[in-house]
Formats: structure tokens, sequence, C-alpha cells
């Protein structure tokens, strides 16, 4: 399915945009506060690849005092106008529009202050969203985690900050992961599961049919075993393993890590990868 965001034309132009003159007014971090409003282009564009800020009466991304992108939430991972959403684009089109909020089902926020002890996912709380508070950044949760509930978003504060010290299974149908650092192995085993914005010190498996994986650093293998998954701008050191057919690749690219510190450094970026 594609979505549109109207008025976006060559992965946004931020480029020329940027050549106008006008300041920005977006920012590149994508790693802003869980607020309504946020939303994050991956653009596609290896210039200005991420312009994060906030919509301007729900329904636009202003980014110059001149240039304000119509943002449309639909789609299988946004069944809401709330909380903060991400948009996929690659060639110019909108392949995926991920919000981290389901109105559908029974809406329930957790922020975490404390991971010293591990954390109570509420993993039967269908729609449940679990954020992090300042207090947790690099105190990692240890052990395996699993997320089973369906619609449950995990939502990080960057991989420097949120760290599972395990393996991360997705077993829940259309859960959302974002910004989190993963010291093992992430197994998608259950539908249209989406993961953005992390680091996977181990392999990435996505056993699952329609997963979506997005500006992640995989340090391991990225194994895709079903059908009809998204890559977008994953940073690979292992093998990208495609087995399933449909599978949407853009922007995958090779890493090295020569002192192995699981962290992309400068210098550390090699060559596109195809899923062929």
């Amino acid at each position: 399915m594609m979505h549109k965001v109207t008025a976006v034309s060559a992965a946004l132009s931020l480029v020329s945009l940027l050549a106008c003159g006008d300041d920005p007014l977006y920012s590149t971090d994508p790693f802003q506060d869980y607020e309504d409003g946020n939303v994050t282009v991956l653009n596609g564009d290896d210039t200005v690849p991420i312009a994060t800020g906030q919509l301007d009466g729900e329904t636009c991304l202003q980014l110059t005092e001149e240039t304000c992108v119509p943002v449309t939430r639909d789609g299988r991972y946004c069944k809401t106008d709330q909380g903060p959403v991400d948009v996929v684009v690659v060639d110019g089109q909108v392949k995926e529009v991920v919000c981290y909020r389901d109105s559908d089902t029974t809406d329930t926020t957790v922020v975490v202050t404390n991971t010293e002890g591990g954390v109570d996912l509420p993993q039967t709380a269908n729609g449940a969203v679990l954020t992090f508070g300042p207090a947790t950044n690099g105190v990692p949760i240890e052990g395996d985690v699993t997320v089973d509930g369906n619609n449950v978003t995990v939502y990080g504060n960057g991989p420097e900050n949120t760290i599972i010290n395990g393996d991360l299974v997705i077993s829940g149908n259309n859960a959302r992961i974002r910004g989190v650092r993963v010291t093992g192995n992430v197994s998608i085993t259950l539908n249209t599961a989406a993961i953005l914005f992390s680091v996977i010190e181990g392999n990435l498996i996505l056993d699952m049919n329609n997963s979506l994986a997005a500006e992640n650093q995989v340090y391991g293998n990225i194994e895709v075993r079903k059908n009809n998954s998204t890559l977008v701008r994953n940073g690979v050191r292992g093998n990208l393993d495609i087995q399933g057919s449909g599978t949407i690749c853009d922007g995958n690219y090779a890493i090295t890590d020569p002192n192995n510190n699981k962290t992309l450094d400068e210098g550390e970026t090699g060559g596109a990868l195809s899923c062929s």
C-alpha cells in the first residue's frame, strides 16, 4: 500500500530547501520525547536523511518558514492522530507511516523510571506504550525481553540510552520498537512488526510477514525468512539474507566495526547492499 504525503517531491527535496537560504525549523536528531505532534521523516537523501519536527495543526511538518509538508497518518501502522509518527520515504514516495499509539485498543502509557530491577512490560495490555524516563538513560534492562501483546510500542530514548542487555523477541502483532539497543538478537515472530532507529548487536531475524526495519545498525545478520518485508537505510556488518519474496529494499549499506564497540563511528560505513 502506498501512503500519500502530499507535495513531497523528490523525497522532500531537502537539499533544495537548504539551498534556498531559509533557516531550517527541523532537527536531524530523531530521538525526541514521546509527544503528540512529533514527526520524523526518513528521507532517503544522503545529505539530509532525517528531518524531525512538530506538526503544524496536526497536519503539516514545517521545514522552513516557507515550506510545510502535509503528513497523512494512514496505513497498517496508523489508526490514530495521537502520539508521534515516523514517515518512511523511498524514491520520493511514502512506503510506510508508523504511528506509536493505537486508538483501537486499550491505550496504556507506562513511563519506566527504573530499569535496574528489569522492566515489567504490560505484555497482555494490547496497545500499551512504554516510554523511558531520563533516570533510565544508560542503565541496561538485564535479561531477555518478550513483547507479546498486540499493538505494543517500546519507545526508547536512543540506542545509547535505552539498552536491553539480552535478546528481544517480538511475538505480538503490529509491535513497534524504536530507539533501543539490543545486545543480543531481535526476533520478529508475528506479523507487521516495525523496528526503527535502533542498534542490534546480534542478528535481526524477520520470521513473519510484513515486517519493517528502518534506520537501524545491525552488527550481525539481517535474515528475512517470510514475505513482504521493507528494509530501508539499515547498516549491516554481517550478511543480508533474503529468503522471502516481495521484499522492498532501499539505501541499505555495509558497516565495519574494527574496534568492536558496536557503534557506527566515522569511516565505518561501506558500500550499498542489494536484496537480490
